[in-house]
């Protein structure tokens, strides 16, 4: 059991050296071991390892969240620490309740951090590497060669010779498989549209497209793999469609039926426009003007939103016929 224990702290030393530098290391969580404490063998070794971690509770840590279910003994085992002490602002115990079955209570810690948004910048990362595609034969001859000149060249340094192996692996892909370890640059474009018609839709199209390839991936339009795969991709595309549609008169109805007091909606109109996504217009036209610059738009706008909330009053027109059709839409 002490072999599990140890083990498990190694492990969690391990990642804190790795992120020490670059992050703020927070260890929550039952330990199974007490730092108010030396009567078990998990004790010791967890002092042991906050000392060599400098990891630390905060000052005002109350001492116990652990009630045996005989009402007579208590302890501490849920801890926050942190290798700084200002990381955890407050620490809360809350009380036993009736419902809880558990003999931990819930600790809660507030944590005093200020998180910095980042923009979505490009990434790269590297693709999947596709096994299916591996060219067996010649992957099993470079690693036999590769392991040859080891064992002819090996010192009987094992660091050296794993690292050699390892050399020899990454070799044996390269030659055996398709595109191993490229890298591509990605960048999320936010969230898309997504529902049951298009699921159904993307569906079909990747069940046509394997049949397709499974058959040769032929060209000609007239063949029927190739037929049925266009016809998928038409529908995927269609249903792509009619998601947006759909969301673009869902606001058109939320437009005609707001309120003069509806502030978000106004706002998110305004962002909408200003935006630099490529399905949005460049252009804003208004009776017999016309915008193309973001600051002639923004104008447009503004003056649009101006006469909405300063009505002109005109001898010819009927406001009560349009106060009693404004009383049915609301």
């Amino acid at each position: 059991m002490d072999n599990e224990y140890k083990d498990t702290l190694a492990q969690m030393t391990e990642i804190i050296k790795k992120y020490r530098n670059t992050h703020d290391i927070l260890l929550c969580g039952d330990l199974n071991g007490s730092i108010h404490r030396s009567k078990t063998s998990h004790d010791p070794l967890l002092k042991k390892f906050l000392a060599e971690n400098s990891l630390e509770l905060n000052q005002e840590y109350p001492e116990k969240n652990l009630f045996h279910h005989n009402g007579k003994s208590s302890g501490q085992i849920d801890y926050f620490f942190s290798a700084s002490k200002d990381l955890t602002q407050y620490v809360q115990i809350l009380d036993m309740e009736a419902e809880n079955t558990s003999d931990h209570v819930p600790v809660i810690a507030t944590i005093k951090r200020k998180l910095i948004r980042k923009s979505n910048k490009p990434k790269s990362v590297i693709v999947r590497t596709k096994w299916e595609k591996c060219n067996l034969q010649k992957y099993q001859l470079t690693i036999s060669d590769g392991v040859e000149k080891i064992l002819q060249a090996s010192n009987k340094n094992i660091e050296e010779d794993i690292t050699s192996i390892e050399k020899v692996m990454h070799n044996a892909c390269n030659e055996a498989i398709p595109n191993y370890n490229k890298s591509i640059t990605t960048k999320s474009t936010g969230k898309s549209l997504w529902n049951k018609n298009i699921s159904e839709a993307s569906k079909i199209t990747k069940e046509k497209h394997a049949l397709w390839k499974n058959g040769g991936a032929p060209k000609d339009k007239n063949n029927p793999l190739k037929s049925q795969l266009t016809t998928a991709k038409r529908l995927l595309r269609k249903a792509h469609r009619q998601a947006y549609a759909s969301q673009r008169e869902k606001l058109a109805n939320q437009i005609m039926t707001a309120s003069s007091s509806d502030n978000k909606l106004f706002h998110k109109l305004l962002r909408t426009q200003r935006s630099d996504g490529n399905r949005f217009t460049k252009t804003l036209r208004r009776d017999h003007q016309m915008a193309e610059t973001n600051e002639d738009i923004l104008h447009m706008w503004t003056d649009y939103f101006y006469e909405l909330s300063n009505p002109d009053y005109k001898q010819d027109f009927d406001y009560e016929n349009m106060s009693s059709l404004l009383c049915k839409i609301q």
